[in-house]
């Protein structure tokens, strides 16, 4: 259902469709801070942010799939809904990784200047839990593969399902040392910002997979990288040495989440005080 609110000088137009789903948290995430924004400024014109049925003096939404595709030995773009995205004025886009990526091919540039980066910061406003809440050892977030199952077969394995509000998701988040990131499949390169930055900013370590373009990541400091044929003794390491690697990847956690909150809400703030 479309929703339509009259915010200072702006009509703001959304849509619900994405609640109970994976997108939803970061979705709602997005509309709160184009709200604060219509708030803050002068903004006379009517914005449509994902209603893709109407049209109006500005039209936003965000692209929420893997963009990095591996094929063979190179990589090739694949823009979900390419045709729709690429006739708005804005796409917000939940990883650096895509926008570095596309802008790489000169077909792209026009389109990669409406990208804006919007991290998934949903638990930004909120601390870090206690470590002696994190008894077990490892989890993950994502669904079953072939890919992912050859690794979990070698582990007593926990995953968190079933629902994807941000309070069931922290309270067993909450339970964890560490969060493992691993690619669904071969081909499918993105880094998974919508489940990686959420569990990242509430405490938890994070092993991910290494990622193409992934020091483009304004956090990728606090990640602890590695090969996919390696992640078991990464696991290994890291949990007989875990309160180093608390030390060494989340000292200074809190204050890049701050700063890059701070980047892309100026960056949104900058494209509407342009028109």
């Amino acid at each position: 259902m479309i929703i339509s609110e009259r915010i200072n000088k702006t009509n703001f137009f959304f849509v619900d469709s994405y609640n109970s789903t994976a997108l939803g948290e970061y979705y709602n995430m997005i509309c709160n801070q184009l709200k604060k924004i219509f708030n803050e400024i002068s903004f006379p014109y009517d914005v449509n942010f994902g209603a893709q049925e109407i049209k109006k003096d500005i039209n936003l939404d965000f692209q929420y799939e893997h963009t990095i595709v591996k094929k063979n030995d190179s990589y090739q773009h694949n823009i979900h809904r390419y045709d729709y995205l690429s006739k708005l004025d804005c796409v917000f886009e939940y990883t650096e990784t895509n926008i570095k990526f596309l802008s790489t091919f000169v077909e792209l540039s026009e389109y990669v200047k409406k990208n804006i980066y919007i991290p998934p910061l949903i638990y930004q406003d909120t601390p870090f839990s206690d470590t002696n809440l994190r008894i077990l050892d490892f989890t993950t977030l994502q669904s079953w593969s072939k890919r992912r199952a050859e690794f979990y077969n070698k582990k007593k394995h926990n995953n968190i399902d079933g629902s994807f509000d941000k309070i069931y998701l922290r309270e067993n988040l909450d339970k964890f040392k560490i969060l493992l990131n691993i690619h669904q499949i071969e081909e499918h390169r993105s880094f998974e910002e919508l489940r990686v930055l959420p569990a990242l900013s509430t405490g938890i370590l994070v092993i991910s997979e290494n990622v193409p373009f992934e020091e483009s990541i304004p956090y990728s400091k606090h990640i602890i990288w590695t090969p996919y044929e390696k992640i078991e003794e990464t696991l290994d390491n890291v949990l007989n040495n875990y309160e180093y690697y608390r030390t060494e990847k989340l000292t200074e956690l809190s204050n890049t989440l701050q700063e890059i909150k701070e980047t892309s809400y100026n960056k949104i703030l900058k494209f509407f005080k342009n028109i």
